[in-house]
């Protein structure tokens, strides 16, 4: 009698699942492998970037602290600005009826003689120039014909035509400045007109004191 011959059996599919096996655990291999490679180039760049900030602020902290050291200076205050006057420009005051007239080099040499109270209670100067007055006596300021005439101080506001004969120079809040002419005339007459003529320009620039 034959004995019976051991047969091995295998059960289907074992070889398939072996390298199913294989082949997933290869996959979490490279995907392991991929992730650490990816990670190390992430920490990589993160570090290079952290570098690149840190020299940037420690540079501005260097920058800041270098301004710090830098001494402030207070501006000295400057004093304000002459009004500038022209060369043939001089400032001619007359402190008794409180005003001051810009004149040209040609009348430069003004002189007045206050004549204390005049027509309406008005306070009155006669004007000649050194150079009339030098030339002849009867054109001198306190004469009875001052070369240039008179300016008159009047309270109250100027109304034309009025009394006492006076052109107005210039009004003002509480009074106003009158010209005059003289009543006569000195000897020098051609010396005179061009004098009078840029003494009433000049008349124009009266200011209050």
């Amino acid at each position: 009698m034959n004995e019976p011959t051991n047969i091995t059996t295998k059960k289907p599919g074992s070889r398939g699942l072996k390298i199913a096996g294989l082949s997933i655990s290869a996959l979490i291999m490279v995907a392991a492998i991929g992730y650490s490679a990816y990670a190390w180039q992430q920490n990589q760049t993160l570090q290079a970037d952290t570098a690149t900030k840190t020299a940037q602020i420690s540079k501005l902290t260097q920058e800041i602290g270098a301004l710090k050291a830098v001494p402030v200076s207070t501006p000295t205050p400057q004093p304000p600005a002459a009004p500038t006057q022209k060369p043939n420009e001089n400032v001619i005051t007359i402190k008794e009826l409180g005003i001051s007239i810009t004149v040209p080099d040609s009348i430069k040499d003004i002189t007045y003689a206050y004549g204390g109270f005049g027509p309406g209670s008005a306070e009155m100067v006669n004007l000649s120039t050194k150079a009339l007055t030098d030339k002849s006596p009867t054109c001198r300021a306190y004469g009875t014909s001052p070369p240039l005439g008179g300016l008159s101080k009047v309270a109250g506001t100027y109304v034309k035509g009025a009394p006492h004969a006076l052109d107005l120079v210039k009004q003002f809040k509480t009074y106003y400045i009158g010209h005059s002419s003289p009543h006569a005339v000195c000897d020098l007459q051609a010396d005179i007109l061009p004098k009078m003529n840029a003494f009433k320009q000049a008349l124009a620039t009266a200011k209050e004191l």
